[in-house]
This record gives structure tokens, sequence and C-alpha cells, in this order.
């Protein structure tokens, strides 16, 4: 999704003047003066010694530190060789100590040797004294004047300048280089915290959000109170898919806004609409919508292209409940933002698909369509050749797009089916047949699809294609009793219709039909039978069709005329007369009924309907 307002605040670096640190070092009995600190969070006590050029360790501790985590693998970086007081060449091992902390300093990558001596002394030499600036010695007391306006800190400066304006021109890489190079240098928390700013941002736009969230971590450390921090935070951990963490950040995010008249407006919006998303892919509906309309009452402008993500998880989320009423308030809102964009081919199916489900058909109709002159008149091409020619970057979004497309072309085609024949029959099979052959859309054309094109061909008298299409589908669904319905519906092949019928009945209590019901089965069958001369074997199927559903007249209609062929004249008159009461305009009901009448010799009930009949 896109970042909702993600905001790293860039601000120029001021070189205020802050307070000294002292430090209370203790004097050994050979005049050495011991100084507490911390090497990569374990503690340490080092000889400050301004005659040592770096940092020494003993063996002793960096094979304790190697096998206990502290130093890693990767802080190792080759020999190197050093002339000892007695003029004696020794070899070392030149390491780099990820994080010094001496007092309230913390000092970073700090080059350091370890001296081949397991008992040798633990110096604190010239490596990591320069990263601490100024200082003065007053006996046993480190005086450290805080580093203002000392070089390295203005070196820190210039290469921080450099690094936003890196960021800027999206030269990431740059940025970082130039932002690692700027952290070795400076121990000014202002700089640092803007550095970490710096390095947060670059790493996100390079798409890696571990060592994001590590920077906003480094920068929170120095300030823990840093608003723009803690939410750049909170975001890459959604982005980044770790959703307990982003829960907790942005909870904890709200707690802190209650009151708090420096949060910007657009990071309180973020915060209610990231909420939003995140419980209800956690499927906490109640949570998520009350989120999401924080969210919007929060929102420094509802028109803005930002309220993208607010609106369409809103209306996601009254979608997957079956609130489409409130679902289609939403996608309205989020498709209107940005019409023309790829991502409204989505959108646009959504919200159709709501239309539909309300039987707000017209709306359904003109959404489709709209999704579709994205889809086929705007992005089909490109969005082909992504699939065809297997960009990475972008495969996932194309074919997501070519799902909804293709089952909007789908929906599109059964709406139009379900409106005949107030719609056209060209309409369903047009939009079939552009999605009917598309490999990646198998797996969505279901049973119901293959009865609604092979009908729509029947209706076409496109026998052909009408049976090769229940073919297809019967590939697919075995016997399945719909599309079995379909082909006995419109073929003339009564013997073979007895064989269809016959089966469709016989999956009764293991099928439930979506295209007929089984009284409608039990009385085709009959009126087969009766249509081969066969009303005795028809009768039984007759009488249980209306059993099953005594509101289907043609079901009367067809007991009726079964009864006169087997000369039960006051049976037919009973059945007739019941078709009629559910139809008054059944013609066929009155004219066997006025037969009937007059085979019983009641000729003025017989020529009364039968003249009812010439005048339907």
């Amino acid at each position: 999704m896109k970042k909702i307002l993600l905001s790293v605040l860039l601000l120029s670096i001021t070189m205020a003047v802050s307070g000294q640190i002292t430090i209370q070092m203790q004097k050994q009995t050979d005049g050495t003066f011991i100084i507490p600190g911390k090497v990569n969070g374990l503690d340490l006590k080092f000889i400050f010694d301004t005659g040592a050029s770096n940092v020494c360790i003993s063996a002793a501790e960096a094979l304790f530190m190697l096998k206990n985590g502290y130093l890693e693998e990767s802080d190792i970086k080759g020999s190197s060789y050093s002339q000892i007081a007695n003029g004696e060449i020794i070899e070392n091992t030149k390491i780099v100590l990820r994080k010094v902390q001496v007092g309230d300093f913390n000092l970073y990558n700090v080059d350091a040797l370890v001296v081949h001596n397991l008992n040798a002394p633990l110096l604190f030499g010239q490596s990591a004294i320069q990263k601490l600036g100024p200082i003065q010695l007053d006996g046993n007391k480190l005086i450290i004047k805080n580093g203002k306006n000392f070089k390295s800190d203005e070196e820190a400066g210039d290469l921080y300048k450099k690094a936003y304006q890196d960021i800027q021109s999206h030269k990431f890489n740059e940025a970082i280089t130039a932002s690692l190079k700027a952290v070795s240098m400076t121990n000014d928390k202002a700089i640092l915290m803007k550095i970490y700013e710096i390095l947060a941002q670059a790493y996100s736009g390079l798409g890696d959000l571990s060592k994001a969230i590590d920077a906003c971590d480094k920068g929170l450390e120095l300030n823990p109170s840093n608003i723009y921090m803690a939410y750049n935070r909170a975001v890459f951990l959604y982005d980044d898919n770790r959703m307990d963490m982003a829960e907790e950040a942005f909870t904890l995010f709200s707690r802190n806004m209650q009151g708090n008249t420096k949060i910007p407006q657009h990071m309180i919006f973020g915060t209610y609409s990231y909420l939003g998303l995140i419980k209800s892919s956690k499927r906490q509906y109640p949570a998520s919508e009350q989120y999401f309309l924080k969210a919007i009452a929060n929102s420094p402008d509802t028109t803005n292209i930002n309220m993208l993500s607010t609106y369409r998880g809103l209306a996601d989320l009254y979608g997957m409940q079956d609130k489409n009423d409130k679902a289609i308030i939403y996608y309205k809102k989020a498709t209107e933002l940005n019409p023309d964009d790829i991502s409204n081919i989505e959108y646009y199916c959504n919200l159709a698909d709501c239309y539909y489900a309300t039987s707000d058909y017209a709306n359904a109709i003109t959404t489709y369509t709209n999704c579709l002159n994205l889809f086929y008149g705007k992005y089909y091409k490109a969005i082909q050749d992504v699939i065809k020619e297997g960009v990475q970057e972008y495969i996932q979004d194309a074919n997501k797009y070519m799902y909804y497309g293709s089952m909007a072309t789908r929906n599109l085609s059964r709406l139009y089916y379900d409106l005949l024949p107030f719609s056209s029959i060209d309409n369903v099979i047009k939009g079939y047949e552009l999605i009917w052959d598309l490999e990646p859309m198998r797996q969505y054309i279901e049973c119901r699809d293959y009865v609604n094109l092979s009908e729509a061909y029947f209706l076409k008298e496109d026998t052909a294609s009408a049976n090769k299409t229940i073919n297809q589908g019967l590939e697919r669904f075995s016997n399945n009793p719909d599309l079995l319905f379909v082909r006995a519906l419109y073929i003339k092949d009564n013997n073979a219709n007895i064989g269809l019928y016959s089966e469709i009945i016989r999956q009764e209590n293991s099928y439930k039909p979506f295209r007929f019901d089984y009284a409608t089965a039990y009385n085709n069958l009959a009126w087969v039978y009766y249509l081969n001369g066969d009303s005795s074997k028809a009768l039984p199927f007759s009488l249980k069709s209306v059993q099953k559903d005594p509101e289907h007249d043609y079901s009367w209609e067809t007991l009726g005329e079964i009864y006169f062929s087997l000369e039960k004249y006051q049976d037919c008159i009973n059945a007739m007369s019941k078709c009629i009461e559910l139809n008054a305009k059944a013609k066929n009901a009155y004219k066997f009924r006025g037969k009937a009448y007059l085979q019983l010799g009641k000729k003025k009930d017989g020529e009364k309907d039968l003249k009812i009949a010439e005048n339907l």
C-alpha cells in the first residue's frame, strides 16, 4: 500500500553549546587511570592512555566477545603490525568496535586492535579519545567539553547536508555512505538524530526496511520523544509486515497523541488509519471500523489523495462483512479521488460487485464498464507485457490487475445473463469469450458460467457452441444436473431427454441446483414421457412435481393434459382449475378443461372455457 503521509523531518543542524561532561576515573597504584565503559553492550574498564594510537583489547577479551555475540566476524578487518617500546615488531588484529559508551557519550565505529597476548591491558587510546572532542584532565577527572564546534562535528554536518541533497535526488546509496561516515565522526546528539533520520529514509527508499527500523531505533535511543522518528518507525514496521510490533508502536503513539498539540494532524490521521488496517487484517472488525472513522474525522483534507488507503480499507472492511450499502459509500469516495489510476481496476470491480449484490443493476453495469475501460482500454497491453516478460518488480501487481479485470468481465457477463431478456445475449457471449480461454481465469470459471454461456449460445441458435460449452463444463463438473438441465431444455430428442432428466432426479438428495428446481425436473420428465405417448409412465412424475411445489402453474397444466390423455376427465378438470387459479391467462388450461367438460356432458361449461381459450 502507499504510505500514509510518511514524514521524515529534515531540519538544518544547529551547533548549540551544551554543558560539559565529567567522568570520574580510578587512579591505579602505578599512576595510570581506569575509565569505565561499554563495548557493544559489554561492561569493560580501560586504561586511559593518550599515548596509545588505538583502543587495544587483549586476545582473551576478544575471544570472549566473539563467543558471546559482542563481536561479529564482520567486525574483524585483518592484520596489522606495530612496534612496542623495546623495538620489537608484533602482529595485531584490526577490528571495529561498533559502539563504545563512555558516560553519556556514544562513540560509533571505533578502530581498535586485538593484541595477541592473553594478558595484555585494555587501552583507551587515540582512536577513541579523538572522537570525544576537546577534553581536559583534572586529577582523576576526565572533563569532556561535549565536542561542540569541533572539526569532526563540522565535517559530519557537511556530510549530513550532502546526504540530505542525495535523498532529495533519490540517490539513496550515496546518502547512506555519507551518513555512515558522518556517524563515525561525531557525538553530537542533534547531528546524529538528523543523520539517523536520513539513514531511515534512505534505507526505506531502497526497500531495506530492517535497516530503516534499526536507524529509527538508534535515533530514538538518543531522543525517545522524537515524534517523527517514532511515527516513521511504526510505518516501517507495518510495511515490513511486522503487524504485532506495528500495532504496539502505533498504539503507543496514539496514547502519546492525547493532549499533545505538537503532533501534526497528518500523523494523527495516519496513526488511526494504520491501526484500522492492522485491526482489519486481524479480523477485529468493530475496532477497525472505529479507527478508520477516527482517521476520517482527523483528516487534514478528506478530498486528498492520501485518503485512498483509508477509504479503501474501510470499504473492504464493510465488504468482508457483507455490509454492501456502507461499502459502496467508501468505494465511491476512493475511486473518485483518482478515477483513471490503474489501481481502480480492483476497486471499480469491488464497487460494482457491491451494486450487483444490492440489486442496483444500472450502477453495477456502469461501474463494471468503468473498470473494463481502464483494464482493456488503457492498461491491458502494459499488464500483458509485464506478465509475459516476468518483470519481478511489477509482476505481482500485474497479476492482480489481470485478475480483477477478468473478474469484472465475468461478473458483468453474469449480470447481463441475469437480466435476460431485457439485456443483449450478445453482451453475455462477448464478455465470456474475452476470458474463456485465459489460463489464469480457469479456476474462477464456475459451473454457473458454463450454464450461462451455453444457454446464451442456445438462445442464439448456435447449438454447436452451446454443446461444446456444456461438454467443457461436464469435464470439470461430472454429470452436473444444472448443465444436464440446460442441455435437456434445448434439444428435441425425447429419448435422450428421458435419460438426462432421470440422471438429474437421481441426484436429488446430493445436489442443490441453481438453474432449476426438482419440481420442474419431475414435470419435464413427465412431459417427455407424455410426448412419447406414454402417459402411464408420465403420471407418477407429474404427481411428484405438483407435490414438491404446488405453486408451479405449468406443472398442473402438464398433469391436466396427462389426465385427459388417460381419459380421467374430472381429474383433468381439477388439475386445470388449479392451473387457472395460479395463472388466469393459461390458455391451454382453459382449452383442456373445456374439452374435459364436454367429455362429461357439461356442454355449457365446456363451451365457456373453449371461448375463453380462443380469446386469450
